[in-house]
């Protein structure tokens, strides 16, 4: 017998997350084995022949090489809070929304261009509430009508059944109930 293992799914939020730093990190590595290049070259030329440490050139290019990815990953951290921020404030108000909480409206803050974004997410959500209000009244307002004629029938159909009438009253009570119905089939074409 197998056993099925579930495979936790990535949120949203995590694989830009992971998307950024990797992003930005072979971005910092590529510049990093670049300026690396360049300072091999510019020390084999004797440009910086002053600057080596001890006897060895490479250990100069090794530490410049550590430091650069020291700075660059902490830059890296710091520049991905700075800039998923507003993406994970509107990925949080996009998941309210969907559960049906059309009140939430986001602040992206004053980073250029998230404002716009916004505006146009709380416009969304403003008009979504609107709609769902709309929505709710109108469900009251069928089933408080359809309720009024279902009612009578009902009543008049137990009238007929309990009660023992004269034959006029019985097709008297017949026709409003024919009269209900007709009513009702009116609502519902009208829907």
């Amino acid at each position: 017998m197998k056993k099925k293992t579930k495979k936790k799914k990535l949120s949203e939020k995590t694989l830009i997350r992971a998307t950024f730093i990797i992003g930005v990190a072979l971005v910092l590595l590529i510049a990093v084995l670049l300026v690396s290049v360049l300072e091999y070259v510019l020390v084999a030329l004797e440009v910086y022949a002053n600057f080596t440490i001890g006897n060895s050139t490479f250990s100069w290019i090794l530490m410049f090489a550590i430091i650069s990815i020291v700075l660059g990953l902490g830059l890296t951290f710091i520049l991905e809070r700075i800039v998923l921020k507003p993406i994970n404030v509107l990925l949080d108000g996009m998941k309210k929304l969907s559960d049906g909480e059309f009140s939430t409206r986001i602040d992206l803050g004053k980073v250029a261009g998230m404002q716009g974004i916004a505006d146009k997410f709380n416009t969304l959500a403003g008009e979504l509430q609107k709609i769902e209000i709309l929505r709710s009244d109108f469900v009251n307002n069928i089933s408080h009508e359809l309720k009024t004629p279902l009612a009578s029938i009902k009543l008049l159909s137990d009238s007929i059944l309990q009660n023992s009438m004269d034959l006029n009253t019985i097709r008297e009570f017949v026709g409003d109930i024919g009269n209900e119905a007709e009513r009702l089939n009116k609502m519902s074409q009208k829907l």
